[in-house]
């Protein structure tokens, strides 16, 4: 498979806290890379540094080996849609304009409404709760309303910021399923998440950040028994 998405060599400061220290990523066609670590590693920066939500002190995003915009509005119409942490859905908006919004950006990409079947199909529960305001849905419902609102704007490339924070696991164990379906779909994931466990059974390839640098990569399967990762991030010393 071909490389789809890549960041090069990432570094991002707030004030004297360097938060990203030359991090690359790398996402194939079809692929479904995940970004592990503990807290403060740098994880949720990284994916607002893809977006240009945050400025880069240096690193450049490329699509199919073009480089990207570093502006957050052309990112999103060039191919890339971030699920964000903490869900932020539009509270006082109806389920059915939260995904309205989502399609905004995608001007001449086929039909919204048959994009839009297809998520009620991936979570049936928003279609019952079509006219219902966002701020009156559950946590998951509103991790469903998130991921089917950037689903919405046709990316090539899903972007999830810890989409199993706060969440229960019976809930999270249906969201990974979709997350799946989704990818067989024809849509390449890359997913940073502190449940490292889940992130790594999702994924195909993993990265481990810490403190902003690079620790590992390599296969998600691997790294589910490297003996490093288990005891730091899996809770299974020993094992």
């Amino acid at each position: 498979m071909s490389v789809l998405l890549e960041a090069r060599d990432f570094y991002v400061s707030y004030g004297a806290i360097k938060a990203l220290q030359g991090f690359s990523l790398s996402l194939r066609e079809r692929e479904i890379v995940a970004v592990i670590g503990a807290n403060g590693a740098g994880k949720s920066t990284f994916m607002n540094a893809v977006m240009g939500m945050v400025k880069r002190d240096r690193g450049d995003v490329f699509l199919d080996g073009k480089k990207m915009s570093s502006k957050s509005f052309q990112v999103v119409s060039g191919g890339l849609s971030l699920v964000p942490e903490g869900r932020k859905v539009f509270a006082p908006l109806t389920v059915m304009e939260n995904l309205q919004i989502g399609a905004f950006p995608r001007a001449g990409k086929g039909s919204v409404s048959k994009d839009m079947e297809w998520v009620f199909t991936l979570f049936p529960r928003l279609k019952e709760r079509v006219n219902q305001y966002a701020g009156t849905l559950s946590g998951g419902e509103q991790q469903m309303l998130a991921i089917g609102r950037a689903l919405m704007a046709r990316p090539r490339v899903l972007l999830l910021d810890e989409p199993s924070l706060g969440l229960a696991p019976i809930i999270i164990k249906d969201i990974f399923h979709e997350l799946r379906r989704i990818n067989e779909d024809g849509v390449s994931i890359l997913i940073v998440e502190q449940n490292a466990r889940q992130a790594l059974l999702l994924s195909h390839r993993a990265y481990v950040l810490q403190t902003g640098r690079l620790l590992k990569e390599g296969p998600s399967k691997d790294l589910l028994h490297d003996p490093e990762i288990k005891a730091a991030y899996l809770g299974t010393r020993g094992m």
